[in-house]
């Protein structure tokens, strides 16, 4: 077996999904090629990591404040191994991101809901209206949303055209976090359309349609099993 061969089939090795002599296969090429036993390594730790998540998140303050601090510094979840090509990403990885992200999301969500029934966010000072009810800012939200919409559009098509390529566990994993991320973007549109000022929301809204459409371009991208 080949580098490529092998790489399309680390995430079946690792699920322990991988027929007897395919295993054999795959791991006598491990055992002598030193690029694809670190991915594999990469990617059990990784796993193991995200095993190690809780299955539900109670905080025991308010988080608002550091993910407002992440919002601003642009700090984002890593999905890529040290050293390894943009071009492939294992499924297992892209599972794993994608258990990441609704984590992540979970606790936004949390704390929209949290924050409906207590004080509001401090609003910015008004922007001049184009319309009744129509600012500069809201067009510029709007835009990117319909932008969003468009390349969702096309990356879901682009997915559903691979789904045979990929494993069915995989595929379910990263099938329920989309719906999951979705109710969550959901969730702060509608708080969004409460409360048009505040200046939170907005930035929450594009981190999560950011990662949505990383996360299906990644899984796009994977290389077929053939």
């Amino acid at each position: 077996m080949n580098c490529r061969e092998v790489r399309a089939l680390l995430d079946d090795l690792v699920d322990g999904a991988l027929q007897a002599e395919e295993r054999r296969a795959v791991e006598g090429h491990l055992r002598g090629c030193v690029e694809c036993r670190t991915s594999e390594a990469g990617l059990r730790a990784l796993l193991a990591r995200i095993g190690a998540l809780p299955r539900s998140i109670a905080p025991a303050q308010d988080p608002w404040p550091d993910i407002a601090r992440r919002i601003r510094t642009g700090e984002v979840i890593p999905l890529d191994f040290a050293g390894r090509s943009r071009r492939w990403y294992p499924l297992g990885a892209v599972a794993a991101a994608a258990a990441v992200l609704v984590v992540a999301v979970a606790l936004v969500t949390a704390v929209l809901v949290g924050r409906e029934r207590g004080a509001r966010v401090a609003q910015s000072p008004e922007r001049p209206a184009t319309a009744a009810g129509v600012t500069p800012a809201s067009l510029d939200l709007a835009q990117a949303q319909a932008t969003f919409d468009a390349a969702r559009t096309q990356l879901l098509a682009a997915l559903e055209a691979r789904k045979g390529s990929l494993s069915p566990e995989t595929l379910g994993v990263v099938e329920e976090n989309l719906k999951i991320i979705d109710r969550a973007v959901g969730e702060v549109q509608a708080a969004l359309a409460r409360d048009p000022g505040n200046r939170e929301l907005p930035a929450l809204l594009m981190t999560a349609y950011r990662q949505e459409i990383d996360l299906l371009q990644r899984v796009v991208q994977l290389p077929s099993r053939g």
